[in-house]
């Protein structure tokens, strides 16, 4: 039998053991992501006469009225088909734009976009067969 010490001593090899086993857990690097200066170029058009006679363009092209569930008026918002990020060259082209209203935007497309382009690219082609 062992005494009380010897199991200690035991029990603190296989913990010992144990811990030497068991992988550090590391945090990953925080992720940096770098983007494009013509991103940011991109971005910081909202405030001029271009961008806002884009977006004005877009809103009256498609009536005033979403795209998606058909709002008529109210919030609405131009969004880019190809987003500004990926194709920041099409910040200004009217083909890359569409109108949503804010919930179709913010709740529906944002963050699927890749899922949208084909259908907005789509209605916007059979609205010029018209």
């Amino acid at each position: 039998m062992l005494s009380f010490a010897e199991r200690i001593a035991k029990v603190n090899t296989k913990a010992s053991i144990k811990f030497q086993k068991r992988k550090k857990k590391t945090t990953p690097p925080p992720k940096t992501t770098k983007k494009s200066t013509s991103y940011e170029e991109a971005k910081n058009l909202y405030n001029t006469p271009e961008y806002k006679n884009w977006r004005m363009f877009i809103l009256k092209r498609d009536s005033f009225s979403c795209q998606l569930c058909g709002q008529e008026g109210g919030a609405l918002e131009a969004h880019h088909i190809l987003r500004k990020f990926d194709r920041p060259d099409l910040t200004l082209d009217t083909k890359n734009g569409i109108t949503l209203c804010k919930y179709c935007h913010r709740v529906i497309v944002t963050g699927k976009e890749k899922f949208f382009v084909y259908i907005f690219t789509r209605l916007l082609e059979l609205r010029e067969m018209k």
